[in-house]
């Protein structure tokens, strides 16, 4: 299902695509409106970061036609491929329960050894990249959409004031912006918008989980989602009563009592976390995974096989068909590098370890 489904191309439509009343519901007022469309249980929102909708989000209509081109409201791109995008870095992971190390919290969240857990890794959809794009210059596009980006902010921006064209059009390395600015609060809320497309977008993919779990289990609509949250994100944080313009590049907030995760790789258990009392009230984050420590290993003290001799798939797919490109059967590897930093993380009062789940196999799509 989850390979089958996605759309063979960008305009593709699948059974997970949206209407354009859907795109604006989303952009507006975030993961709630797809919950609903989806069929998903309502107590979900509860498990997403934010309950799923940017601060001072729903906007009003004409917010939503004045922050998103009229362009992008009416093409197909930004509203068919939804939730099913496992290229890049990007993947699907299945997942069993290995070892309970908080057994209170274990419990409170439902979690047993030997229990199926899948874990996704996602962007904010294609909305988020594009609107992203026309608000900044960024190197990581190709020279070919650079250039297209670079049109989309002159005719988006140009002509709207020398102080909107410096903040948008500008070609330059950082760009510093007031937040109290016209500019500034036209990016904020520009980035709420990309924060709650892809609240709803990757609703899309737990939609898809769902649907795949039931036609191999027939587990009907019994499965939760623990936790969905953002590794890379700029928005305005609360502490105490102060308020702070926070960027995060792979990186974590914790919420005291929130699940999270430290990831480890496709051969390496990943930890299952929860925020401890008092991360709320400081300025802190922590690592989404520790595959760059995992390299440095590699290179100087490679990691052992697990000692149980479980092995791990990896499969390589075609989006939208059910053509397999490749399965790799590879070695478990043991916890001692993630162990150690799961460690580290805890004396510092970032996260705290709950259990562990060890992979049983990965997709990707070949791109």
């Amino acid at each position: 299902v989850m390979n089958r489904e996605g759309a063979k191309t960008k305009y593709h439509e699948t059974r997970y695509s949206w209407s354009p009343e859907l795109l604006e519901a989303v952009c507006r007022e975030g993961a709630a409106p797809v919950l609903d469309h989806y069929g998903l249980d309502p107590a979900f929102i509860d498990a997403i970061e934010d309950r799923g909708r940017a601060a001072g989000s729903p906007f009003s209509d004409d917010d939503y036609r004045d922050l998103v081109p009229s362009p992008l409201r009416s093409t197909r791109l930004t509203r068919r491929e939804i939730g099913l995008n496992f290229g890049g870095n990007h993947f699907l992971e299945v997942q069993a329960v290995d070892r309970i190390t908080d057994a209170a919290q274990a419990e409170q969240w439902g979690l047993r050894p030997g229990q199926i857990m899948v874990m996704y890794h996602l962007g904010p959809g294609p909305l988020g990249s594009m609107l992203s794009n026309l608000h900044a210059t960024r190197e990581k596009p190709p020279v070919h959409r650079r250039a297209g980006y670079r049109v989309g902010r002159l005719l988006m921006h140009a002509g709207r004031g020398r102080a909107r064209y410096d903040a948008f059009c500008r070609t330059r390395s950082w760009a510093a912006i007031d937040a109290d600015s016209p500019e500034g609060q036209r990016l904020a809320l520009v980035l709420a918008v990309i924060k709650n497309y892809g609240y709803g977008y990757r609703m899309g993919t737990v939609k898809a989980i769902g649907d795949a779990l039931d036609e191999v289990f027939a587990v009907g609509d019994d499965f939760d989602l623990l936790v969905d949250m953002s590794h890379n994100i700029l928005h305005p944080e609360q502490y105490g009563t102060e308020e702070l313009w926070d960027s995060r590049h792979n990186c974590f907030r914790p919420f005291e009592g929130f699940p999270g995760i430290v990831a480890g790789n496709h051969q390496v258990p990943s930890y299952l976390t929860v925020g401890p009392p008092g991360c709320d009230d400081r300025l802190g984050g922590y690592d989404h995974g520790v595959g760059s420590l995992l390299l440095e290993a590699e290179r100087d003290d490679p990691v052992d096989p697990d000692s149980r001799g479980y092995d791990v798939r990896r499969v390589r797919m075609k989006r939208g068909s059910t053509e397999i490109g490749s399965v790799e059967l590879l070695p478990l590897l043991d916890t001692r590098v993630i162990d150690e930093t799961m460690e580290e993380l805890t004396r510092q009062g970032h996260t705290r370890p709950v259990a562990t789940v060890r992979p049983l196999g990965t997709l990707k799509h070949i791109v």
